[in-house]
């Protein structure tokens, strides 16, 4: 009885061990890529392009890139920080095409409709033929602020 008992126990918990062992180098620490932080910012005539958003494209692709681009949006002052995983927190080290696009503002009644028109007009849009290129290095990265009309 009482080796039962006991077997059932280890039986337990080398289930439990194995079953939890596959998600053991998941999560911030480990073989995560290092992230470094990116920060500039975006003007039109002179005035913070409030709302644009601005995508950095990997141009060497390497490795298994994350389908989510890193990415930031223009705040009130005309300021933005990049993100990858999370909310601001950075890029990869590398060289990036960047890509602006600056949805129209939406009437709310409509605000389930299609992607809002690009204010733009797709100008900056395009990382096959991009207005900027950028190399982000480990450390803070400052970048020079875009202008866009």
């Amino acid at each position: 009885m009482r080796l039962s008992i006991l077997g059932s126990r280890l039986f337990a918990l080398g289930f439990l061990v194995s079953a939890t062992l596959p998600w053991a180098g998941c999560g911030s620490g480990g073989s995560a890529i290092p992230q470094f932080k990116v920060h500039g910012k975006v003007l039109s005539h002179g005035e913070p392009a409030v709302g644009a958003i601005v995508v950095l494209h990997p141009v060497n692709k390497t490795g298994a890139a994350s389908p989510y681009p890193p990415r930031g949006v223009v705040e009130k002052d005309g300021a933005f920080v990049v993100g990858s995983r999370t909310t601001n927190d950075g890029a990869p080290e590398g060289d990036y095409a960047v890509t602006i696009i600056w949805p129209e503002d939406q009437d709310p009644k409509k605000q389930f409709d299609n992607t809002p028109p690009d204010r733009l007009k797709n100008r900056y849009n395009d990382a096959t033929h991009a207005k900027w290129n950028i190399h982000v290095a480990a450390g803070t990265n400052t970048l020079e602020a875009f202008t866009v009309e």
